[in-house]
Protein backbone atom coordinates (compact mmCIF):
# COMPACT_ATOMS: atom_id res chain seq x y z
CA UNK A 1 0.00 0.00 0.00
CA UNK A 2 2.80 2.40 0.88
CA UNK A 3 4.52 1.73 -2.45
CA UNK A 4 1.28 2.60 -4.28
CA UNK A 5 0.94 5.83 -2.30
CA UNK A 6 4.53 6.83 -3.01
CA UNK A 7 4.12 6.15 -6.73
CA UNK A 8 0.89 8.15 -6.73
CA UNK A 9 2.70 11.00 -4.97
CA UNK A 10 5.37 11.05 -7.68
CA UNK A 11 2.76 11.07 -10.45
CA UNK A 12 0.80 13.90 -8.82
CA UNK A 13 4.00 15.85 -8.17
CA UNK A 14 5.13 15.61 -11.78
CA UNK A 15 1.65 16.59 -12.95
CA UNK A 16 1.64 19.54 -10.56
CA UNK A 17 4.99 20.86 -11.80
CA UNK A 18 3.82 20.30 -15.38
CA UNK A 19 0.76 22.54 -15.10
CA UNK A 20 2.21 25.08 -12.61
CA UNK A 21 3.15 27.65 -15.24
CA UNK A 22 -0.18 27.42 -17.07
CA UNK A 23 -2.50 27.04 -14.08
CA UNK A 24 -0.86 28.01 -10.80
CA UNK A 25 -3.84 27.12 -8.60
CA UNK A 26 -4.27 23.63 -10.08
CA UNK A 27 -0.52 23.10 -9.91
CA UNK A 28 -0.37 24.03 -6.21
CA UNK A 29 -3.35 21.79 -5.41
CA UNK A 30 -1.72 18.84 -7.16
CA UNK A 31 1.56 19.49 -5.36
CA UNK A 32 -0.28 19.67 -2.05
CA UNK A 33 -1.98 16.32 -2.76
CA UNK A 34 1.35 14.83 -3.82
CA UNK A 35 2.99 15.93 -0.58
CA UNK A 36 0.13 14.49 1.47
CA UNK A 37 0.40 11.15 -0.35
CA UNK A 38 4.17 11.15 0.12
CA UNK A 39 3.90 11.74 3.88
CA UNK A 40 1.19 9.10 4.28
CA UNK A 41 3.25 6.65 2.24
CA UNK A 42 6.30 7.17 4.45
CA UNK A 43 4.66 7.29 7.85
CA UNK A 44 1.12 6.03 7.48
CA UNK A 45 -1.80 8.42 7.79
CA UNK A 46 -0.78 10.96 10.45
CA UNK A 47 -3.12 12.52 12.96
CA UNK A 48 -3.98 16.13 12.40
CA UNK A 49 -1.42 18.11 14.37
CA UNK A 50 -1.70 21.45 16.04
CA UNK A 51 0.62 22.98 13.47
CA UNK A 52 3.53 25.10 14.52
CA UNK A 53 3.59 27.82 17.08
CA UNK A 54 3.97 31.42 15.80
CA UNK A 55 7.65 31.25 16.74
CA UNK A 56 8.07 28.13 14.60
CA UNK A 57 9.40 25.99 17.41
CA UNK A 58 7.92 22.83 15.91
CA UNK A 59 6.70 21.89 12.46
CA UNK A 60 4.19 19.14 11.72
CA UNK A 61 4.53 18.45 8.01
CA UNK A 62 1.12 16.79 7.97
CA UNK A 63 -0.47 20.09 8.98
CA UNK A 64 0.51 21.73 5.71
CA UNK A 65 -2.42 20.01 4.01
CA UNK A 66 -4.66 22.49 5.84
CA UNK A 67 -2.90 25.33 3.98
CA UNK A 68 -3.72 23.76 0.60
CA UNK A 69 -7.32 23.14 1.68
CA UNK A 70 -7.77 26.78 2.68
CA UNK A 71 -6.02 28.33 -0.35
CA UNK A 72 -8.87 27.90 -2.89
CA UNK A 73 -11.40 28.94 -0.24
CA UNK A 74 -9.59 32.25 0.31
CA UNK A 75 -9.75 32.96 -3.42
CA UNK A 76 -13.35 31.77 -3.70
CA UNK A 77 -14.54 33.99 -0.84
CA UNK A 78 -12.60 36.95 -2.23
CA UNK A 79 -14.37 36.60 -5.59
CA UNK A 80 -17.71 36.34 -3.76
CA UNK A 81 -16.82 39.43 -1.67
CA UNK A 82 -17.40 37.40 1.48
CA UNK A 83 -14.57 39.10 3.33
CA UNK A 84 -15.46 37.73 6.76
CA UNK A 85 -15.02 34.10 5.66
CA UNK A 86 -12.05 35.04 3.50
CA UNK A 87 -10.20 36.54 6.46
CA UNK A 88 -11.11 33.60 8.70
CA UNK A 89 -9.45 31.27 6.17
CA UNK A 90 -6.43 33.57 6.05
CA UNK A 91 -6.24 33.53 9.85
CA UNK A 92 -6.47 29.72 10.00
CA UNK A 93 -3.61 29.51 7.48
CA UNK A 94 -1.13 31.40 9.66
CA UNK A 95 -0.06 28.60 12.04
CA UNK A 96 0.57 26.17 9.17
CA UNK A 97 2.66 28.50 6.99
CA UNK A 98 5.98 27.11 8.34
CA UNK A 99 4.78 23.57 7.60
CA UNK A 100 3.80 24.64 4.07
CA UNK A 101 7.28 26.06 3.47
CA UNK A 102 8.93 22.91 4.82
CA UNK A 103 6.69 20.74 2.65
CA UNK A 104 7.41 22.68 -0.54
CA UNK A 105 11.16 22.54 0.13
CA UNK A 106 10.99 18.80 0.75
CA UNK A 107 9.13 18.24 -2.53
CA UNK A 108 11.59 20.41 -4.44
CA UNK A 109 14.55 18.47 -3.05
CA UNK A 110 12.89 15.19 -3.94
CA UNK A 111 12.37 16.23 -7.55
CA UNK A 112 15.78 17.89 -7.87
CA UNK A 113 14.55 21.43 -8.42
CA UNK A 114 17.24 24.11 -8.13
CA UNK A 115 15.15 26.45 -5.94
CA UNK A 116 14.43 25.18 -2.44
CA UNK A 117 11.32 27.40 -2.05
CA UNK A 118 9.68 28.80 -5.16
CA UNK A 119 6.16 29.81 -4.14
CA UNK A 120 5.71 33.36 -5.41
CA UNK A 121 2.26 34.11 -3.99
CA UNK A 122 0.76 33.41 -0.57
CA UNK A 123 -2.76 34.88 -0.50
CA UNK A 124 -3.09 34.29 3.25
CA UNK A 125 -0.28 36.84 3.69
CA UNK A 126 -0.90 39.21 0.79
CA UNK A 127 -4.68 39.45 1.04
CA UNK A 128 -4.73 39.13 4.81
CA UNK A 129 -2.28 42.01 5.21
CA UNK A 130 -4.39 44.38 3.12
CA UNK A 131 -7.62 43.73 4.98
CA UNK A 132 -6.20 43.42 8.51
CA UNK A 133 -4.48 46.77 7.95
CA UNK A 134 -7.76 48.35 6.83
CA UNK A 135 -9.50 46.88 9.88
CA UNK A 136 -6.62 48.06 12.09
CA UNK A 137 -6.32 44.49 13.36
CA UNK A 138 -2.82 44.84 14.76
CA UNK A 139 -3.19 41.74 16.94
CA UNK A 140 -3.50 39.45 13.90
CA UNK A 141 -0.80 41.37 12.04
CA UNK A 142 1.55 40.89 14.98
CA UNK A 143 0.88 37.13 14.96
CA UNK A 144 1.59 37.08 11.23
CA UNK A 145 4.77 39.08 11.83
CA UNK A 146 5.99 36.46 14.32
CA UNK A 147 5.30 33.64 11.86
CA UNK A 148 6.97 35.36 8.90
CA UNK A 149 10.07 36.46 10.80
CA UNK A 150 10.53 32.97 12.31
CA UNK A 151 10.92 31.38 8.84
CA UNK A 152 13.84 32.75 6.75
CA UNK A 153 12.15 32.03 3.40
CA UNK A 154 9.03 33.91 4.48
CA UNK A 155 11.01 36.77 6.00
CA UNK A 156 12.99 37.18 2.78
CA UNK A 157 9.96 37.40 0.50
CA UNK A 158 7.16 38.73 2.74
CA UNK A 159 8.82 40.52 5.65
CA UNK A 160 8.46 43.88 3.93
CA UNK A 161 4.82 43.14 3.07
CA UNK A 162 4.01 42.56 6.74
CA UNK A 163 5.96 45.65 7.84
CA UNK A 164 4.04 47.74 5.29
CA UNK A 165 0.73 46.33 6.56
CA UNK A 166 1.53 47.41 10.12
CA UNK A 167 2.37 50.88 8.79
CA UNK A 168 -0.89 50.88 6.77
CA UNK A 169 -2.86 50.10 9.95
CA UNK A 170 -1.46 53.30 11.46
CA UNK A 171 -2.17 55.16 8.22
CA UNK A 172 -5.76 53.88 8.26
CA UNK A 173 -6.43 55.50 11.63
CA UNK A 174 -5.11 58.81 10.31
CA UNK A 175 -7.18 58.57 7.12
CA UNK A 176 -10.38 57.96 9.09
CA UNK A 177 -9.65 60.92 11.36
CA UNK A 178 -9.01 63.12 8.33
CA UNK A 179 -12.22 62.04 6.60
CA UNK A 180 -14.21 62.64 9.77
CA UNK A 181 -13.09 66.26 9.84
CA UNK A 182 -13.03 66.83 6.06
CA UNK A 183 -16.21 65.50 4.47
CA UNK A 184 -15.75 64.75 0.78
CA UNK A 185 -11.94 65.08 0.92
CA UNK A 186 -10.31 64.44 -2.46
CA UNK A 187 -8.40 61.17 -2.66
CA UNK A 188 -5.36 62.77 -4.29
CA UNK A 189 -5.13 65.25 -1.40
CA UNK A 190 -5.14 62.63 1.36
CA UNK A 191 -1.60 61.40 0.75
CA UNK A 192 -0.28 64.95 0.53
CA UNK A 193 -1.99 65.95 3.75
CA UNK A 194 -0.78 62.91 5.68
CA UNK A 195 2.67 62.68 4.07
CA UNK A 196 1.92 59.20 2.68
CA UNK A 197 2.52 57.82 -0.79
CA UNK A 198 -0.37 57.99 -3.23
CA UNK A 199 0.00 54.26 -3.90
CA UNK A 200 -0.39 53.37 -0.22
CA UNK A 201 -3.43 55.62 0.15
CA UNK A 202 -5.08 54.28 -3.01
CA UNK A 203 -4.54 50.65 -1.94
CA UNK A 204 -5.94 51.35 1.51
CA UNK A 205 -8.98 53.23 0.19
CA UNK A 206 -9.81 50.44 -2.27
CA UNK A 207 -9.80 47.96 0.60
CA UNK A 208 -11.88 50.21 2.85
CA UNK A 209 -14.32 50.65 -0.04
CA UNK A 210 -14.57 46.84 -0.45
CA UNK A 211 -15.34 46.55 3.25
CA UNK A 212 -18.06 49.19 2.99
CA UNK A 213 -16.30 51.49 5.44
CA UNK A 214 -16.04 54.42 3.01
CA UNK A 215 -17.72 55.67 -0.17
CA UNK A 216 -15.74 56.98 -3.12
CA UNK A 217 -17.57 59.28 -5.51
CA UNK A 218 -15.89 59.98 -8.89
CA UNK A 219 -14.75 63.58 -9.20
CA UNK A 220 -12.87 64.19 -12.44
CA UNK A 221 -9.66 62.15 -12.35
CA UNK A 222 -9.93 61.46 -8.63
CA UNK A 223 -12.58 60.69 -6.00
CA UNK A 224 -14.36 62.45 -3.22
CA UNK A 225 -14.09 60.18 -0.20
CA UNK A 226 -16.71 59.90 2.54
CA UNK A 227 -16.91 57.74 5.64
CA UNK A 228 -19.80 55.28 5.31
Amino acid sequence: MRVVLLLLAIVLGLAGFGVLSGNALLGMILLGLALTMFIIGLRGKPKRGRGCSPKGTSINLASDELYWELLPKIQEYQRAKDYTRMLECCRRSLPVLPAMVAGVKMMNRKFGRTSSFDIVRIPAIEIGCRYWAALEDRATLNVLCQVVYAVPDLKRDWGEVVDNALADADLCAKVKALLKNNVGCLQNEIGKTLGASGQSVARLLRTLDNLGMIRRVPNGKTYKVHLA
